[in-house]
């Protein structure tokens, strides 16, 4: 009594439960080769059957074109979701406000009442509130600048991709992707 796997099926069979209901050239197979096969699949390998229809772990197939463009575009998607919320986390509006805020005060030669936001990061910071106006809105514009950056990459390699016309150029595609990431996370203080 024992496991078995059968290739036609590509199955396991436990003679204890299926008895006589397992195919025929099913192979017996330890419950240790089991289990390193079971772990082995969870890691991302396949398993297949050798000539003689023995179990064993091989690479998945590789992605066609249509399958790695859509698992590049939702990549690049994600990835730039990712940074926006490092970047801003849930705190969008504020930052938003708080720059509408800034440019106000600037726009008013700094005179009159300090508004809320610019006079919440000159308490904070113990400085005055020009010098919190106009850092509000150095580091808007600044996250401005690598917005669009962020926008016209994450447009731009999801469009070669969709245009890709191998499995190779979709890898370029993502290398230029994955290096735009890591230099705007850098850029932006996130690594």
């Amino acid at each position: 009594m024992g496991k078995k796997y059968a290739a036609s099926t590509r199955g396991f069979y436990d003679t204890e439960i299926h008895g006589e209901n397992i195919p025929e050239g099913a192979v017996d197979i330890t419950d240790a080769q089991h289990a390193a096969l079971l772990a082995g699949e969870v890691s991302g390998k396949v398993i297949s059957a050798d000539a003689d229809g023995k179990p064993i772990l091989t690479d998945p197939p590789a992605p066609s074109l249509v399958d790695a463009i859509a698992a590049l575009v939702k990549q690049v998607d994600a990835d730039a979701d990712a940074i926006y919320t490092a970047a801003l986390g849930n705190r969008a509006t504020e930052y938003a406000e708080a720059e509408a805020q800034a440019q106000m005060f600037k726009d008013s030669g700094y005179a009159g009442a300090v508004p809320a936001y610019v006079k919440a990061w000159a308490d904070a910071t113990a400085k005055t509130a020009q010098w919190a106006a106009d850092d509000i809105l150095s580091t808007a514009a600044a996250w401005r600048t690598a917005q669009t950056a962020i926008r016209a990459n994450r447009l731009a390699r999801k469009e070669a991709a969709r245009k890709a016309g191998s499995v190779a150029e979709i890898g370029a595609v993502k290398a230029q992707w994955s290096a735009f990431v890591v230099a705007i996370k850098a850029q932006l203080g996130l690594v």
